[in-house]
């Protein structure tokens, strides 16, 4: 319109700098902190169950009652 020029090639270029910087952080930044956190991660405890708590109450209880 009107003689407008449309400059797709700064464009395109904006759109793959910013492609090639995302890519760059993803792989040189986010990747090798989310491995150092998941060496250093210690691993959750299996939550037992209340039946199984009380499992091993009793269980305790019995052991201190056959002690000597």
């Amino acid at each position: 319109m009107n003689d407008a020029v449309f400059r797709y090639g700064a464009f395109l270029t904006a759109v793959v700098t910013f492609v090639a910087i995302a890519a760059a952080v993803f792989l040189f930044v986010v990747k090798p902190v989310d491995a150092l956190l998941a060496r250093t991660r210690r691993p959750e405890e299996k939550a037992i169950s209340d039946e199984e708590r009380r499992h091993r109450e009793l269980l305790g209880a019995l052991d201190r009652l056959a002690a000597p």
